[in-house]
């Protein structure tokens, strides 16, 4: 028997002792697992009735992590053109930095805000290296990780997954990547090479839920027991780091280990992501056009990486943290953040 084959029997006896309701995250993951690379090797093959017929077990696990019904995204390539501007941070914006102060201090639980104007180099922050859950907003640098091994799609036997990360955060696909790219280490490299000093990967996720020296700015960082953290500076100099190297930056290039092919795919994925729902995220609402972000959220915390490619290309990062904290509170909190920005 194959190891696609042992997979699924494995997961097809642990289903029978699952009891009613949402199978066990290890059948999940188990099932996914095996009927994605039977996937692949029906790919190989060119045997598109064992491509269906894989495909329905995998589907059957992704239903019960949160995949969005009208989802649509597959094998398909974004065909996402980057805009050529990028000035790294320069000018410190007082102004911004001030409203995100009040913002954030009138917020009733612990939140954290970065900017970054992309045309001028202008930037602000506040609470901005207080560390907060990382979620799924880490998952970037398990998308970094594959390019840097896969640099073309057509070559990675992870695609499909990675699609399913940008567009929905599937917890099954981020935790198949990290496996075929060699582990957490690889990604925890990964995210340090996009800028994410302070960011950590500690493990898979469970299936079925879902340049200049300053001083620290964490004047008031949430107390939490998440190992999966991240901070609203790292997911902007990550969203940064991306868009340098796919404008041709070879600085950020050779720092993220991402060609500029891999590192506009890695946008394109981002900007592709499911528009509606809780995937909508706390920023997508509220503006037009191309938006590459990564959604993150717990019981306790709800978080926006956005890079904003509109009049002018802008990050915007927003950290919200509460026990039971409400999608509609964060989104109100962005909202406001992205009313101090210019």
């Amino acid at each position: 028997m194959d190891a696609p084959l042992r997979l699924l029997a494995v997961a097809v006896v642990a289903l029978v002792g699952a009891g009613p309701g949402t199978p066990d995250p290890a059948v999940l993951q188990s099932r996914y697992d095996a009927g994605r690379e039977a996937q692949e090797q029906a790919l190989a093959r060119g045997d598109a009735a064992a491509v269906a017929r894989a495909g329905r077990d995998v589907r059957w696990a992704e239903n019960f992590d949160t995949r969005p019904a009208r989802w649509r995204g597959g094998r398909d390539v974004p065909r996402f053109t980057v805009p050529h501007v990028s000035r790294d941070v320069r000018a410190h914006d007082e102004r911004v930095a001030s409203a995100f102060g009040a913002i954030g201090t009138s917020y009733r639980g612990w939140s954290a805000f970065w900017y970054h104007d992309l045309a001028t180099g202008a930037w602000a922050g506040w609470n901005s290296d207080a560390k907060f859950p990382g979620a799924s907003m880490v998952k970037v640098g398990a998308i970094a990780a594959a390019l840097r091994r896969w640099p073309s799609p057509a070559r990675s036997p992870v695609w499909y997954d990675l699609r399913q990360i940008g567009g929905w955060s599937s917890n099954l696909a981020a935790n198949r990547v990290v496996r075929k790219v060699g582990g957490e280490t690889a990604v925890q490299a990964a995210l340090a090479g996009l800028g994410g000093r302070s960011s950590t990967y500690p493990g898979p996720y469970r299936a079925g839920t879902s340049s200049s020296v300053v001083a620290a700015d964490a004047p008031k960082p949430p107390a939490h027991g998440h190992w999966r953290v991240t901070t609203a500076r790292d997911l902007g100099r990550m969203l940064y780091a991306l868009h340098a190297a796919a404008t041709g930056n070879r600085f950020h290039q050779r720092q993220t280990g991402l060609t500029r092919r891999a590192a506009e795919l890695a946008l394109g994925l981002l900007v592709e992501a499911h528009p509606t729902g809780v995937h909508a995220g706390l920023i997508r609402p509220y503006v037009a056009g191309n938006v590459a972000r990564k959604e993150g959220w717990l019981s306790d915390m709800r978080g926006t990486a956005a890079l904003i490619y509109g009049r002018t290309p802008r990050i915007l990062v927003v950290l919200a943290y509460r026990p039971r904290v409400t999608l509609a509170e964060a989104r109100s909190l962005a909202r406001r953040a992205l009313g101090a920005i210019p």
